[in-house]
């Protein structure tokens, strides 16, 4: 007789991973929205520093790394949460405060992790159409109920759009104060000024807010897997129960300790980012191809253009360049380009255009 897990887990869809590169000259890996120009110096200097200690546990409350956290989010210590990534922290809170019979809000369609931590608990999925691409406030706040959640990626995951900072206070102020929010601001560092605004401003007003951060995208960290949660003390001791001790590692907890220190590298990052994304989605206008406006790290293109060629995706792959389809995304029809250097971004544009007019 086979062994069968719970009803909940067999309906899950298994999260499906950015294709790495192939093993060919110029190769490039451009889905899964990593940071092109990798870790802060300072960051690996802590590392080599760190590595002859290996034999000790890591600090299973991560101390030094909320510290320096507190510092830069003007919150008391007991206002963090620390993860191994802020998936880790997203499937911490669902086993805090999920159960079966919940009702969960979230995006359609959603950044998946959130999606597959509801299920786990075997919550009780509302999903609610994107407008224009973006998250439609007002219908979520509608529908979420009191001992709920709520979940807002913004910028959002896949398509890259922000909601206007209006619109998300009102929002905060409008969702029942005993239902969850989870506002996951994951891409934050990369949103454009004119959209730039946190939750974190908002966490000591709404008790019921958890605000997400993490270190694997402009900080270039993603290998490490560090990632926390800003929140109200209260919302966050259940949630410490059952936190593993020793969910952070010691190299983890050292790179995002340096990382935070530096400034200038997260600049640059932020800097070219902003002229790689200019770059590409400069091309696909000339090209007449349909891309979202975005404020990641990413663009999500159709894949293809109107009355015109297809074809561009194949001729990446073909290339060496590997992007992520739509189809695992819950946008068929598109594809999400990450953003590399703006060098990296002018060869791409380079390989469409020949796909398309050549």
């Amino acid at each position: 007789m086979t062994i069968q897990p719970r009803p909940e887990i067999a309906a899950i869809r298994a999260y499906v991973p950015g294709k790495p590169a192939p093993d060919v000259p110029g190769a490039l890996k451009l889905a899964s929205n990593e940071n092109p120009l990798g870790p802060s110096p300072r960051a690996l200097e802590a590392i080599a520093a760190a590595l002859p200690g290996l034999h000790r546990y890591p600090d299973p409350g991560s101390a030094a790394l909320k510290a320096a956290l507190s510092d830069r989010h003007g919150l008391a210590l007991d206002h963090f949460l620390v993860g191994n990534g802020s998936d880790d922290v997203i499937h911490l809170l669902a086993s805090a405060y999920l159960e079966p019979g919940r009702l969960v809000v979230l995006a359609d369609p959603p950044y998946s992790i959130h999606r597959i931590a509801a299920q786990r608990c075997g919550a009780s999925l509302v999903l609610v159409p994107l407008q224009d691409h973006v998250h439609d406030l007002d219908a979520m706040a509608g529908v979420a109920r009191p001992g709920g959640w709520v979940a807002v990626t913004n910028p959002h995951n896949p398509t890259g759009t922000a909601v206007e900072p209006d619109a998300l206070r009102r929002f905060v102020r409008s969702v029942p104060g005993d239902c969850l929010i989870l506002l996951d601001e994951a891409y934050y560092d990369f949103i454009d000024d004119a959209l730039r605004f946190t939750g974190v401003s908002l966490v000591a007003e709404h008790p019921n807010l958890v605000v997400l951060r993490t270190f694997s995208k402009a900080y270039g960290l993603a290998g490490l897997r560090v990632g926390y949660a800003i929140a109200n003390p209260a919302l966050l001791e259940p949630v410490e129960r059952v936190r593993p001790p020793f969910n952070v590692g010691v190299l983890g907890q050292v790179a995002a300790l340096a990382a935070i220190a530096d400034r200038e590298h997260l600049e640059r990052t932020v800097s070219s980012n902003a002229a790689a994304r200019g770059i590409f989605l400069a091309a696909c206008a000339r090209l007449g191809l349909e891309a979202i406006a975005s404020q990641t790290n990413f663009v999500l293109v159709a894949n293809r253009r109107a009355g015109g060629r297809e074809g561009w995706p194949a001729a990446l792959a073909a290339a060496g360049i590997s992007v992520r389809p739509g189809e695992n995304l819950g946008m068929p029809g598109w594809h999400r380009v990450t953003m590399g250097t703006p060098e990296d971004m002018d060869r791409v544009a380079g390989i469409i255009r020949e796909a398309l007019t050549g």
